[in-house]
């Protein structure tokens, strides 16, 4: 019995992965059949030959995760292009997708099921309560085999117990009756193997999957694989099936693809979906203001203030709960914490975006106008704080406020965010000091968006509200997907 080896995965140069898959081709041999069998029909056109592509072209935008089909088209027993084994050597850039990490294949479905070919069909007639049928050509099968017998009026399936010549032994007697006069036939089922290699430094993906022992090709036309990448950057890219490496092989021992035009090859683009196209459909129309509509207000922001000073030596440190001119003030080095900012996540399915908004100003005492405030951020109530910080010098007397992006300080979670607390520092510079003070403190929460509304959010802010319509709005019945 042949059977194709099993590639590791690799994330070597491009060279020794060029290296492996020459080793690799090697080693997948196949059994080579009597030449009495029917050989390839000579003089191919190109309009006969199975066609390997990409199908369809793919659409996403950033950070989606799109599948990309592999299918396989006109694979034919007569014609000598049925597959008993195939190999696609797929490239993409990989600046612009990545695989998905978790999960990035799914096998089609198309080398699965019985192999329905003139090779099953029954010689004479099959009676139930026996268990020998005889077919027109017993080397394709072979014990273990799963088998449906059938005819224009009944099936089942069974499995080969034993082979001599063209008479097949199931395990079990027939429940039905087949007949030559209604097209009864006894068809295998192998068993099938996968392989898959791939290298993410130069985006290469080797996969294939290989019939186990000499049953007919699978015929017809089908999926042979899903791959899944993610979304880096909103372009365009060549999704490319190459020439070398991409092969299939059928059921006589023919390897497709090791001579050039032997194969058809369809290579497709990824495109990049124009972000108002909420639907997707490739056009902007009325069904994306449903889509929209229906979205409006989905995974809104929560403002939260604080209602609590845990520790700290400010004076007046409540002041800074509202944006009232009525203000939390320090006259030297001095921190003050505040936490109880309340937020709700539990419908939350993750956090986008986490940021602190500080209204302040200096008053002078009659020194240089070059204290610091410090702003740290905590998902622990205060236990810990993040390395991560925002600090400016504030040399203005006038009320200033500024959002500043804490997203990164943390891998955030909704329930650390139920534990936020902020502290603020005064850092003094040289000379006298002066004033610092503090009108306000607020933190601004963005959910991550549901799948649901995630093509309404126009504007890619991780929530559905009126900047996404007026950025709709002005294409509407304008633009299609290129």
């Amino acid at each position: 019995m042949w059977k194709q080896a099993n590639l590791s995965t690799d994330s070597a140069n491009h060279g020794k992965f060029v290296g492996r898959k020459l080793k690799s081709l090697t080693i997948i041999a196949l059994l080579l059949i009597s030449a009495s069998i029917i050989l390839v029909k000579p003089g191919l056109t190109q309009g006969e030959l199975a066609t390997i592509k990409v199908d369809p072209y793919p659409v996403g935008r950033r950070l989606d995760i799109i599948d990309v089909p592999l299918r396989i088209y006109n694979a034919n027993y007569t014609e000598g292009t049925d597959l008993y084994s195939w190999q696609v050597d797929f490239y993409y850039l990989p600046s612009i997708l990545e695989l998905n990490q978790t999960s990035f294949i799914t096998w089609g479905t198309f080398m699965d099921g019985p192999r329905i070919t003139e090779t099953g069909r029954l010689m004479y007639d099959a009676p139930a309560g026996q268990r020998v049928v005889n077919v027109t050509d017993g080397s394709k099968y072979q014990a273990g085999y799963v088998v449906l017998v059938k005819d224009d009026l009944h099936q089942e399936t069974n499995s080969v117990s034993s082979v001599i010549g063209n008479k097949i032994t199931l395990a079990t007697n027939l429940v039905n009756s087949y007949t030559v006069a209604a097209n009864a036939g006894c068809y295998p089922d192998p068993a099938t193997t996968t392989s898959v290699s791939y290298d993410k430094t130069i985006g290469n993906v080797l996969v294939g999957i290989t019939t186990q022992g000499p049953a007919p090709g699978a015929t017809g036309n089908g999926l042979l694989a899903t791959l899944k990448f993610r979304v880096k950057t909103a372009t365009t890219t060549l999704l490319n099936i190459t020439s070398d490496y991409t092969i299939i092989r059928n059921v006589i021992g023919e390897t497709l693809g090791d001579e050039p035009g032997e194969i058809n090859k369809g290579n497709g683009y990824f495109v990049s979906m124009q972000a108002y196209d909420t639907m997707p459909n490739g056009l902007i129309d009325v069904y994306d203001l449903y889509t929209l509509g229906k979205n409006w207000a989905k995974c809104p922001q929560q403002h939260k203030v604080p209602t609590t000073v845990p520790s700290g030596t400010w004076i007046t440190p409540t002041n800074a709960y509202m944006t009232d001119d009525l203000r939390a003030y320090a006259d030297d080095n001095a921190l003050q914490v505040y936490g109880g900012f309340g937020f709700t996540t539990a419908l939350w399915s993750g956090v986008s975006k986490v940021e602190i908004g500080v209204e302040r100003r200096a008053a002078s005492l009659g020194g240089t106008l070059d204290d610091t405030i410090k702003i740290e951020v905590s998902n622990n109530a205060g236990g810990t704080w993040s390395a991560t910080s925002a600090s400016e010098v504030v040399s203005y007397t006038s009320d200033k406020f500024t959002w500043f992006d804490f997203t990164a300080a943390y891998a955030w979670t909704p329930a650390g965010v139920t534990s936020i607390a902020v502290r603020i520092s005064y850092v003094r510079g040289s000379g006298v000091e002066d004033r610092m003070q503090v009108d306000w403190v607020t933190v601004r929460v963005t959910p991550t968006p549901t799948s649901a509304s995630k093509y309404a959010d126009v504007n890619a802010d991780s929530i559905v509200n009126t900047p996404d319509l007026a950025q709709l709005a002005p294409q509407y019945g304008t633009n299609y997907l290129p």
